[in-house]
Formats: C-alpha cells, structure tokens, sequence
C-alpha cells in the first residue's frame, strides 16, 4: 500500500494514466502472482464500520495488495453527504487503505464500480466486502484458491440461488431464494 501512495502522489504531479501500473513499476514487482485487492463501502449512517473491517483485514491469511474504501460524496438512499471519519482518514494516512471519493452513488454497486476506474488489470483479483459482517481470516485466501480454481467463475462467501425465470406455465414452481 505504501508503493500504491507513492504512485498516486508521482501521478498527480505527472499525470499518469494508470496508478496501477505505475505502483508496480516502482515496486520492482515482476508480478509473480495476482494482485489481490479489497473494495468497500457503507451508508453514511454506518461508515465507521469501514475502519473495523481495516482492522480485521490485517489479520487474513492472505493479506490484500490494497484496500480500497469507495465512498461518493452524496448518498442516495439516506439523502445525506457523506462526512469521512478520523479513524478511516488516520488509516488512509498509515497506508492501511485508500479511500476513493465517487461523484456518483451507484449503491451497492458502489464497492466495485469506482474501483474498476483505477484497478484496469483483467488479472487482478477485487474481492467486495460488507461493512457489517466479520470474516474468518482465511477469507481472501479461499476466495483467491477459488478464482485460480475456477478462472471463469464468481467465487463468494455467501449468496443466493436466483428463482427461474416466470413463464406462462402455472404448473411450474416459480422458485424460492437459497443459500448456495
């Protein structure tokens, strides 16, 4: 995360157009294995719940390249701009995240969609995160053992099976949401 502000701050002053690329280029790294990146967000109203899951994060089996917290400035859903707190800026400033301010509210899309702006690699490996649930520690290197298992599949924690498409047969069962 640190070489991740450097690469920000040379590319500020020089304009580059891929923080990405050029944080791998000051590191030297040969790229030996994927880069394994976080993403979050929360509601304004639950947005101290990003440092905790900082906190949780340090302790993975598999510790992430970067994490991101993707916060717009205007929540949509609460009606109310978004106010960062200390304990996530200090976090920021330790090199423990990176938060991205987005322009728009996409609401839960949001955990993904500003991070795509800077993370541009097909390699690169987001893993989305809740505010509010606890992971085992052995989250990211499951999901990672996953996605070199299966390259074409979304790997998860936890979801659901979607219900059949409706049809004109009233016979067939419309279905019932399961945990997969």
């Amino acid at each position: 995360v640190g070489v991740g502000r450097a690469a920000a701050t040379f590319c500020v002053a020089h304009l580059c157009p891929n923080r990405i690329e050029t944080a791998t280029l000051l590191a030297g790294d040969e790229n030996q294995r994927r880069r394994v990146v976080v993403s979050m967000s929360a509601l304004p109203g639950r947005i101290s719940f990003l440092a905790q899951q900082l906190s949780y994060l340090q302790h993975q089996t598999l510790l992430p390249d970067t994490v991101y917290a993707a916060i717009p400035y205007f929540s949509l859903r609460e009606r109310k701009a978004y106010v960062i707190p200390r304990d996530l800026q200090d976090a920021e400033e330790r090199g423990r995240g990176v938060i991205l301010r987005s322009l728009v509210d996409w609401g839960p899309a949001t955990k993904l969609i500003p991070v795509l702006s800077v993370e541009t690699s097909p390699q690169t490996i987001i893993v989305t995160l809740d505010d509010d649930i606890k992971y085992p520690s052995t989250l990211l290197e499951d999901l990672v053992d996953g996605a070199e298992r299966h390259p074409s599949a979304a790997v998860g924690f936890r979801g659901y099976r979607l219900p059949p498409p409706r049809n004109n047969n009233k016979n067939e069962s419309e279905g019932d949401w399961y945990y997969s």
